[in-house]
């Protein structure tokens, strides 16, 4: 259930009320949701991202075109979220075709990864240009890239899923 919450015009706003009506224009941002070339693949756009979700036995492949930036998260969010629903084994992102990913993108696609661990599957992410690279190596999060440039090869190398024994 939405809420709505009405700004008069010239009101000034707390630190709180300006970050809501931020990531409410956010949200609201427009985003294109199409099932394309049968039922095995979903386009979701927005301005700065398109993302192409591809579905076969074997693996989920996560096609990413664009920015990815804070006004493209709700978008990558319902992308990642079409990929960590039950399916193959294997989860690729290709980041291939993104010229721009800041922590917020890096942030989502952890979440990502943590949710699609825990459901015993694995998430790689191929193609990082140098920049996305050095973000996800300054964040400590080099693991989550696959050593091959392809999601092909990805799928090739991808270890069998498994999770700590903890269970955690």
């Amino acid at each position: 259930m939405r809420r709505l919450t009405v700004f008069r015009l010239g009101e000034r706003l707390n630190s709180k009320q300006s970050s809501t009506l931020i990531s409410a224009v956010i949200e609201e941002e427009t985003m294109a949701v199409t099932a394309a070339e049968g039922a095995n693949t979903q386009v979701i756009e927005c301005p700065v991202l398109r993302a192409q979700i591809n579905r076969t036995l074997e693996r989920t492949k996560l096609g990413l075109e664009g920015e990815i930036d804070l006004s493209a998260v709700p978008a990558l969010r319902k992308a990642l979220d079409g990929c960590s629903e039950q399916g193959p084994a294997l989860v690729v992102v290709d980041l291939s075709k993104v010229g721009f990913c800041d922590c917020s993108g890096l942030r989502e696609l952890s979440k990502a990864a943590r949710t699609i661990r825990e459901s015993g599957r694995t998430l790689r992410i191929t193609g990082a240009k140098a920049s996305t690279r050095r973000l996800f190596e300054l964040a400590g999060s080099l693991e989550l890239l696959a050593a091959a440039d392809s999601p092909r090869q990805a799928a090739r190398s991808a270890p069998a899923p498994s999770l700590p024994a903890d269970g955690v």
